[in-house]
């Protein structure tokens, strides 16, 4: 049996997008639905608002301690989080897939 690594390659890279990218955009909703500026979360995680909208835009990976304060400080659990998230990834490939849209992202 011969599998083309290329194909595997590039299905993994893009389901790793589709799970940064919806964690990265559930973060941003997160802080948002919570009334809260980039600024003023910046200040509360002592990171600059830049790093923030990174965070947000999917840029950097959001570090886990930093997920899990967030989490905390709006009183979302884990699982909640992780759900929107799973939720947000399943509307993305449906999309992907049905909608003959090569960039279903947002």
């Amino acid at each position: 049996m011969n599998i083309n690594v290329f194909s595997f390659n590039y299905e993994y890279k893009s389901e790793r997008k589709i799970l940064c990218d919806s964690i990265a955009y559930e973060f941003s909703l997160l802080r948002q639905r919570n009334s809260m500026t980039g600024v003023e979360l910046g200040k509360k995680l002592n990171v600059s608002q830049q790093q923030i909208s990174r965070y947000e835009r999917g840029i950097n990976k959001i570090p886990i301690d930093i997920l899990l304060y967030v989490l905390s400080m709006f009183d979302i659990s884990v699982n909640d989080f992780f759900q929107k998230v799973s939720n947000r990834i399943i509307t993305l490939k449906y999309k992907a897939k049905y909608e003959n849209n090569p960039s279903p992202y947002f």
